[in-house]
């Protein structure tokens, strides 16, 4: 800490700047299209229960926050198509279905993500 002081900084010669920015959540192999869905609750991926879809990647555990859904909804083209994330919030084991944050819609494809932390 300095009082009355200027601190100056001083650049000389070629100067290279860059910078970066990403959100930890890399989407996994793990991709369907959701056959079945109202608002925010899928009830079935790939004509399957959404459950299931989530479990073959989690195993028993439920769906939550670390591992959110990219959405991609105008076909399968996914360099070209925008997309967003759509974090699980609840599920019903007997429907084994899944509740989201956001509206998912039905033909999206889905895939589900996992945070890399340790890269970080």
């Amino acid at each position: 800490m300095l009082t009355d002081a200027l601190p100056i900084l001083i650049f000389s010669g070629n100067i290279q700047f860059s910078y970066g920015t990403a959100c930890g959540w890399i989407p996994t192999e793990y991709k369907g299209i959701v056959t079945k869905a109202q608002g925010t609750v899928v009830s079935e991926i790939d004509g399957k229960p959404a459950l299931e879809f989530y479990r073959r990647y989690l195993g028993d555990r439920p769906p939550t926050a670390k591992n959110p859904l990219v959405v991609y909804e105008s076909g399968i083209d996914l360099l070209a198509s925008p997309c967003y994330m759509r974090v699980p919030t609840t599920s019903d084991a007997e429907l084994r279905s899944i509740q989201f944050l956001g509206e998912i819609p039905e033909q999206a494809l889905v895939q589900i993500t996992e945070i890399k932390s340790d890269e970080w």
